[in-house]
């Protein structure tokens, strides 16, 4: 496993280690020349809490966040598959006699299970979005669960109409997992953060509906709001630091925009999405405490696989390089810079960052170590440009430093510049034995766009995945998919089918070179098509993904050769499907060292096949 990146500095700490005198009369300094120091309201006083009472009254608070230095990181513990057997977890990540890593899941009879997840996204607008805390929403810019246009309408009828898309999901497109995007507070209730209240009813009904289809649960949790939602300091008390003025001291200011008022109303600029300041006491103590209770309620749970900690995070912000304006802020600075003499400000973000994503990992792994964890980052600018992330201050270390399960990029774009950083960073290369199959964090993209005209490179995105030893993958999102052309409904279909009828080898598979391979190796000769070699825990058993690559130059209709070539000398057996379907297959025997071609393979530019060889014992 590589060294955390050395760039960092990271003195191992103890969660809650105690302050330094000098560090606390440096807040206090701070605070104090920013606001004004005036005393704290009297206990059950009414007088009005001000900024200038609020930041004295949270001085020892933000020391007491702990967030100026950094953990090992606290990845998910990994079983053999005996160990899950044995363990009362219902849901973990493990590893194989090859050192391949996999998902093992339980039924509700307590049966182990091997699973990769093939998942797709309800998606924010056309689910909960209308839903829950947003049933007031007023605007009609996207579709609402109870609204006709809506692939989850059923005669306005919330319940019916997610249990058909549950139903549409593992039935007519062979998903075997629903990335359910929830807000913070459909779960988190509090309005007084010194008295938590958690309410997992809409949670519970979404997580039974789900498994009642056959799918299992990954927890997509949004921590940030858009504008064209309703006023959300008013119902969250964690927002609502003060009570003077339209500032909110737990909110990220951004664009040179210094209060939240001032943010346009237009749903369809993603500049409105406003993210919570994650370092303030009391929204950083109201963070660990609701992953700690929502990891303890699901804990148990045979239906949900992980979380993913956050959607499209800009970490320590993606928009707010005028931060110095928020007076926490700026306090946390002045703290690092006392403990480190930096004035890095890219580093203080990237090490706070990590921090805090850090507390949210812990706070799960200190009731559930072996759910998968993940997140991903505003627009997937990180796994884009990994060392030019100025606003976050992120690379694409992040996944692993801070505790993170899986590599989770968006593709939607710059799939290629995202490939090679990874292979970078990770050495998922598919050429030598991809060291994401063999450790954590493993690949898992959290969103393969679909779009309407994406074709090959929504089916090279998924296939690219596989061929890499992914975990699973997720297509973002199926109210999307639902509305896709005839043309590109049917190419997610078959990708899907074929990847559903060879989970079994791709539970255990990765990818062989012809000189890494133990036996089974395959190639082809069609200069634009990539054919990539995974093999499984049995080594006589391999499976073969063909795709056009969309990079490669665009071909035509014909047939696509392979050539399997063997160490061991037997009889083999070549079955394949193509576009979702099978075809006739081939029976050969050879001798050590021989090869068996195939040329049944005929297919169009966007095509795809999976070949599965096998020696005859």
């Amino acid at each position: 496993m590589r060294k955390m990146n050395p760039t960092v500095s990271r003195p191992v700490r103890g969660r809650r280690a105690a302050a330094s005198l000098t560090a606390l009369a440096v807040l206090g300094t701070t605070l104090a020349g920013m606001a004004g120091v005036a005393p704290a309201a009297a206990a059950g006083s009414t007088e009005k809490k001000t900024v200038a009472t609020v930041l004295q009254q949270d001085r020892d608070a933000l020391l007491g966040t702990d967030l100026l230095e950094l953990n090992v990181p606290q990845q998910a513990t990994i079983l053999t598959p005996e160990q899950f057997a044995e363990n009362d977890t219902r849901s973990a990540i493990v590893r194989l006699d090859n050192q391949k890593i996999a998902f093992m899941t339980k039924d509700r009879s307590g049966k182990p299970q091997e699973f990769v997840s093939m998942a797709t996204e309800t998606g924010f607008w056309d689910s909960l979005a209308c839903g829950g805390v947003y049933e007031k929403r007023s605007d009609k810019l996207f579709s609402c669960v109870t609204a006709p246009q809506s692939p989850f309408y059923q005669d306005g009828d919330y319940e019916k109409g997610m249990r058909e898309a549950f139903r549409q999901m593992k039935e007519d497109y062979d998903f075997n997992t629903v990335q359910l995007t929830v807000n913070w507070a459909e779960w988190d209730k509090t309005v007084d953060p010194a008295h938590p209240v958690f309410d997992y009813a809409k949670l519970d009904q979404l997580t039974e509906w789900a498994s009642d289809a056959g799918l299992k649960v990954f927890w997509v949790l949004f921590f940030h709001i858009q504008t064209n939602m309703p006023d959300y300091a008013g119902a969250r008390g964690v927002y609502n630091i003060a009570d003077e003025g339209p500032y909110s001291y737990g909110i990220q200011w951004g664009k040179g925009l210094e209060k939240v008022s001032d943010y346009p109303h237009d749903a369809w600029n993603a500049v409105p999405e406003l993210y919570p300041e994650y370092w303030h006491p009391v929204v950083h103590k109201q963070l660990e405490t609701a992953m700690t209770d929502i990891a303890t309620h699901f804990k148990d749970s045979d239906t949900v696989l992980g979380y993913q900690i956050g959607n499209e995070e800009g970490v320590t912000g993606p928009f707010n390089n005028n931060g110095d304006t928020n007076p926490y802020y700026a306090a946390m600075y002045e703290l690092w810079h006392e403990k480190t003499g930096s004035t890095d400000k890219k580093t203080f973000r990237k090490e706070l960052g990590l921090s805090v994503w850090q507390s949210m990992v812990e706070s799960v792994r200190a009731v559930d170590p072996y759910k998968a964890i993940t997140t991903n980052f505003q627009s997937s600018d990180v796994d884009k440009y990994p060392t030019g992330n100025t606003a976050g201050g992120q690379d694409l270390d992040f996944y692993r430093d801070a505790g993170l399960d899986l590599i989770a990029p968006m593709y939607y774009g710059g799939t290629e510049s995202i490939r090679g950083n990874i292979d970078r960073f990770y050495g998922s290369s598919d050429s030598e034995l991809s060291a994401v199959a063999q450790e954590l964090p493993a690949l898992f993209p959290s969103e393969i766009g679909i779009g309407y005209e994406r074709g090959a490179v929504t089916q090279s995105d998924i296939l690219d995945t596989l061929a890499r030893g992914g975990i699973g993958f997720g297509l973002y999102a199926f109210g999307e998919m639902q509305a896709l052309a005839p043309k590109m409904q049917r190419l997610i279909k078959d990708v899907m089918a074929m990847t559903a009828a060879y989970e079994d080898e791709l539970w255990s598979a990765q990818p062989v070179s012809a000189k890494t391979t133990q036996n089974i190796h395959m190639t082809t000769s069609d200069a634009n098509m990539t054919l990539a070699t995974l093999e499984t825990v049995d080594p006589d058993v391999a499976l073969g993904l063909l795709w056009r690559d969309y990079q490669s130059a665009a071909g035509s209709s014909g047939v696509r050769p392979v050539e399997v070539s063997v160490k061991t000398g037997g009889t083999y057996a070549i079955e394949v499907m193509v576009n979702g379907q099978k075809i006739a297959g081939k029976t050969a025997t050879v001798e050590a060292g021989g090869t068996i071609g195939f040329s049944g393979i005929e297919m169009d530019e966007i095509g795809s096949a999976f070949i599965k060889v096998s020696k005859k014992r």
